[in-house]
Order: structure tokens, then C-alpha cells, then sequence
């Protein structure tokens, strides 16, 4: 074969292959198995959720069965009908850790969530003696 005849044979080879821009064009197999590839992956990763809890279960507005509604978000709770108007906190999937309430120390309850309907259990000894007295074994109704 001369040089001649395998340059036209890349030619023909790579031509297939191009635009006429010179840029890669893709073949319908090859997009088609892309494809059908991004359709099983998101499928694995519908199918890994998980129902373990998460700190973002708890946004959202609950109301107490002793009185008050708090609207959780990110940053803080607002309490309408109770004896302070906002709480900080701090989550995680399994405690919540209340602060500046009526300048009472930090107290740590253990919450869980199941049909919309969040409990508190004081988790260590909280030393605000009306906080312990009103939300351990407290429950919150969803309510949005």
C-alpha cells in the first residue's frame, strides 16, 4: 500500500466518524447505550434513599400538645403561644440541642418522628427545670 493510499484510508475512517467541522460525531449505537447507562444509574440512585432520619425532617410547622406552634426552619424555631418567641437549636438525625430559652443552659433532647407526629425525650439531665417539665415526653403534631 503506498503512503497515498493509507492516508485516504485514515481519511475515510475518520471522515465517518466527523462533521465537517472535524469534530467527533457520534454514532446512534453509542448514544443509545449512553443513554440506556444514565437511565440505570439514575435508577440505582432512586432506589438508595433511605428512610433514616435526617435534621431536615423537623422543618416545618408542628403543633404541641400542650399549647404552643413552632415553625422550624434552618437557623431557629419560632414559637407562637408560648412562654419565649424564638429558639435556637442545633439537630441531627437523632438530638436536638435547645438554646437561649429564658436563659436557661443548653438541654439536649433525643426526638424522633413517626406519622407525623415528633416526641421529645430529655437525653441528659436538662437544667431548666420548666423546659424538662413541659417537653420531655412532649408531642408536636405536623401541621405543614
Amino acid at each position: 500500500m503506498t503512503r497515498t493510499m493509507r492516508a485516504n484510508v485514515r481519511a475515510a475512517a475518520t471522515t465517518k466518524n466527523t462533521t465537517r467541522t472535524g469534530k467527533l460525531r457520534s454514532r446512534p449505537s453509542q448514544v443509545r447505550n449512553g443513554l440506556v447507562a444514565m437511565a440505570a444509574l439514575a435508577a440505582l440512585v432512586g432506589c438508595s434513599g433511605s428512610d433514616e432520619p435526617s435534621a431536615q425532617d423537623l422543618l416545618g410547622t408542628w403543633e404541641a400538645s400542650f399549647g404552643p406552634t413552632w415553625q422550624i426552619n434552618e437557623e431557629r424555631i419560632a414559637v407562637r403561644g408560648g412562654a419565649v418567641s424564638s429558639i435556637s437549636y442545633v439537630a441531627t438525625e437523632s438530638t436536638i440541642e435547645f438554646s437561649d430559652t429564658s436563659g436557661c443552659p443548653p438541654g439536649t433532647y433525643e426526638w424522633q418522628i413517626e406519622e407525623d407526629v415528633l416526641a421529645l425525650t430529655v437525653v441528659e439531665d436538662d437544667g431548666c427545670a420548666g423546659r424538662r417539665a413541659r417537653w420531655n415526653g412532649a408531642t408536636f403534631d405536623r401541621a405543614g
